[in-house]
């Protein structure tokens, strides 16, 4: 699996910077959209991963095509971070070790009678699939960081269970994919600020504004520039990094700020 777009390779995205709309929708984006219908033949099952913070905002019009062929399972990640949200999925915390293990008792009641079971695990970028795998695998065997993009080309993992559980688990990772026109822009800035969407095509300055006084959260951090000017665009960004690691709290952004 290769590494994100370098900056230079922008031109063959659908991006949208008119009036500060927020778009983003690479073109590997398509080829993995297309690849997933080849795919999905191969499964028996969907795991379909979105960010507990902001679940509806997670929800991928292009994957409808999807949910439609086969049983999904609803995973919502990152539940330590959110607030309670009235959306039906299995929450969890995919980095806290064995926390996966709660999915295979609703894997057993939809197929009482498999032993050997291939699931494929969709999700918009960084919504914690590869991390999900790899708590399934105990052990780093999907790529992951804590940036969009990272997962290029889809990858089949085995899941690590006990002789006990008499099943055989295969995951399918496959790169996070959102959809080419993000036309409702409260959706598009949560995919922004949980990390959905590469910063470095975001007006991040803008995009914390709506969330705190910049300016004052700039003078509250000591981001100043020489002379003594704010900078604002540094404290964006360690608004950002202390925001999606939960230091503000939990927060359900489908609800608006809490």
């Amino acid at each position: 699996m290769g590494s994100i777009l370098d900056f230079s390779e922008i031109c063959k995205y659908n991006l949208s910077v008119d009036n500060n709309k927020i778009n983003w929708f690479p073109g590997h984006m398509t080829k993995s959209l297309h690849g997933l219908d080849d795919y999905i033949k191969k499964c028996n099952l969907i795991l379909y991963v979105l960010d507990a913070r902001c679940p509806k905002s997670c929800l991928n019009p292009e994957f409808e095509q999807f949910l439609k062929r086969k049983p999904v399972l609803f995973i919502l990640n990152k539940s330590d971070l959110a607030l309670p949200d009235d959306f039906k999925g299995i929450a969890l915390n995919s980095k806290q070790s064995n926390s996966a293990d709660k999915i295979i008792p609703h894997i057993k009641r939809l197929f009482p009678t498999k032993t050997i079971i291939q699931a494929m695990v969709i999700g918009v970028p960084n919504s914690g699939k590869s991390t999900l795998i790899n708590n399934f695998a105990k052990t780093a065997k999907a790529k992951t960081e804590d940036r969009p993009g990272v997962t290029r080309q889809p990858q089949w993992v085995q899941a690590r269970l006990s002789p006990s559980a008499k099943l055989t688990l295969y995951f399918l990772d496959t790169p996070g994919i959102l959809w080419p026109n993000l036309e409702d822009q409260h959706i598009a800035r949560n995919l922004a600020l949980i990390g959905s969407i590469r910063d470095d095509i975001l007006d991040i300055t803008q995009l914390v504004q709506t969330r705190v006084d910049l300016s004052d959260f700039a003078r509250s951090r000591g981001h100043l520039l020489p002379g003594g000017q704010l900078d604002l665009e540094r404290a964006a960004k360690a608004y950002l990094t202390d925001f999606r690691a939960g230091k503000f709290g939990r927060v359900n952004l489908d609800q608006g700020q809490p």
